[in-house]
């Protein structure tokens, strides 16, 4: 994504969370960890280095973390797989998560959200929030994935309910997909939800056969300038002789009345995220930035905002400012915050 000649980017990696700008602000919105657990947390981080990749130092970039609110729940409850988007009409952001009973796939049971309105300076977060509509019966309901529908506004949060305790390398290697498409909407900011639709048949229908396994996000969608609206999403496709990953979107030309799913990118790549962007001659197009195996090239070296453990991110846009929802953690993936950049910072990250 570029804005004002500067790249703004954030990379999902096993060990760091690389974007492009130092951040301000850190807000833990929910986690597993102790009181004390969190200060060491941030103890460490004001202390060394940002770290790249885990292993290079930088030494021309650093952060500074400072905790705003300390909401921790102490429970054996896991929370993974932040989304985020900003309301503008109501200066309202929604925070998703998966909640868990342990770090792996197999044992996420449900969505949970919680409310940021904006009060000044300042960000006032509702309590937590579990979404036992979001789910079917017999499914753990996985990858939040919502978007605001200007024209109704609405926002609709999509996700995949996958069977029982299946894990996707099963459906991947047995080529027998388990997951549906769903979603819930909301026409009160988030405040209230309706019942789950399950698009697997109106939408997929038989397309479902050449399909191992599919996900949506994780992350956000987005609404186009045409009014289009984008749910980012992967697929497992099944050839004659193996099974391929490839992103793609669906989407809905009606403010989601009716969805269908796109074309497949040509090269091999999992999961993404979208954004519009103008290019040279003032053409809109929707760009697509997937996971790869690939190195990244054509961008500048990126700093980073978290140099201990981390995991999935998303941000969200307001004015000149930039917020990002992220996972980390000391050892392994305690707890999701939410931190707020200015542009300044961004661009003199250059």
């Amino acid at each position: 994504m570029q804005i004002n000649n500067t790249h703004v980017r954030v990379y999902i990696y096993p060990e760091e969370v690389l974007f492009r700008g130092d951040c301000s602000l850190v807000h833990l919105l929910w986690g597993s960890s102790t009181i004390s657990t969190l200060q060491k947390s941030i103890d460490q981080e004001l202390k060394k280095h940002c770290g790249e990749m885990g292993n290079c130092v930088s030494t021309n970039s650093s952060c500074s973390l400072t905790p705003i609110q300390t909401d921790v729940h102490f429970t054996n409850t896991m929370y993974r797989i932040p989304a985020l988007i900003y309301i503008k009409e109501n200066e309202t952001f929604l925070a998703f998560a998966e909640k868990r009973t342990s770090l792996n796939d197999a044992n996420a049971k449900n969505l949970v959200v919680k409310r940021g309105i904006k009060q000044n300076e300042s960000i006032k977060w509702s309590p937590l929030e579990e979404l036992p509509d979001a789910g079917l019966e017999g499914y753990r309901t996985m990858n939040p994935c919502p978007v605001y529908e200007n024209i109704s506004k609405s926002v609709f949060l999509f996700f995949i309910c996958v069977f029982d305790k299946v894990t996707e390398k099963e459906q991947i290697d047995s080529r027998k997909n388990r997951a549906r498409l769903c979603y819930v909407f909301s026409q009160d900011g988030g405040n209230s939800w309706s019942k789950t639709t399950d698009l697997t048949e109106a939408v997929i229908g038989e397309e479902i056969k050449n399909w191992a396994t599919f996900a949506v996000g994780p992350g956000h969608g987005i609404q186009m300038s045409s009014n289009r609206l984008i749910i980012p999403a992967y697929v497992y496709y099944i050839t004659c002789c193996c099974v391929k990953p490839y992103a793609f979107a669906f989407y809905s030309d009606d403010s989601g009345e009716s969805w269908h799913y796109g074309e497949k990118l040509s090269k091999e790549s999992l999961e993404c995220e979208m954004a519009e962007i103008t290019d040279d001659t003032g053409n809109k197009i929707l760009y697509c930035n997937a996971r790869s195996t690939r190195e990244p090239n054509g961008w500048s070296k990126p700093q980073i905002i978290n140099s201990g453990f981390s995991g999935y991110s998303d941000s969200a846009q307001s004015g000149d400012k930039y917020f990002c929802l992220m996972e980390r953690g000391t050892n392994d993936v305690e707890e999701i915050c939410f931190l707020e950049f200015s542009l300044d910072e961004i661009m003199k990250g250059e």
